[in-house]
């Protein structure tokens, strides 16, 4: 019995010699590792700060799209498909102020203060016009199409329309052109003080 208990004083004896000389090892390598956590940590606080800049970077950006899709946007797109033919696209917006080929205000000069403008003009069909406006007002726009020129080409061309808005996305059959140079409305376009866009008067 006595032989058994002192295997076992050995054993513990040897036990904490072991956990002892761990222990020591431990805290050397915390003492030689600590200036590396530090240098570890404070990358972490600078990374944490980059974070936080970025997100509030994003949260003011978000602000300022969602402060825009609170207003609306409008483009409208007339294609054609007689050979040929130069079709014009004609918009008269709620101010009365009429963009099409001659007046475009790509830079901003025909309209003062106004950001929409005529930005594609086909002249030989078939072909496509394009007028956008980033920040519709409210109000009532007038969409017409002219016949500028058959080019020899005695085929009435029925243009036809998209509507790209912040909601949804409009397909507009036109009215037959048989008259050169004679503007026709096609349809009218209302927006509402929240930016909601609805279509009046399509023409069939």
């Amino acid at each position: 019995m006595r032989r058994r208990n002192r295997e076992i004083q050995i054993f513990s004896v040897s036990a904490l010699d072991l956990f002892a000389s761990a222990m020591g090892v431990f805290a050397l390598l915390a003492v030689i590792l600590f200036p590396y956590y530090l240098k570890s940590e404070q990358q972490f606080s600078a990374e944490a700060q980059d974070v936080r800049v970025q997100n509030q970077q994003l949260r003011e950006e978000i602000e300022k799209l969602m402060e825009l899709l609170k207003g609306s946007y409008l483009v409208v797109v007339l294609q054609w498909d007689t050979f040929a033919q130069d079709v014009d696209l004609h918009v008269v917006d709620p101010a009365g102020n009429e963009f099409y080929y001659e007046e475009t205000n790509r830079d901003g000069s025909t309209f003062p203060g106004e950001d929409a403008f005529l930005t594609v003009d086909s002249r030989d069909g078939p072909g496509v016009e394009v007028w956008l406006n980033p920040t519709a007002d409210a109000g009532e726009y007038r969409i017409l199409a002219n016949l500028y020129d058959r080019e020899q080409n005695p085929e009435n061309p029925r243009p036809r329309f998209k509507v790209y808005t912040r909601d949804e996305i409009f397909e507009i059959p036109g009215a037959v052109l048989d008259q050169q140079r004679e503007k026709v409305e096609m349809f009218r376009l209302r927006v509402d003080g929240e930016g909601k866009i609805t279509v009046l008067d399509s023409a069939s």
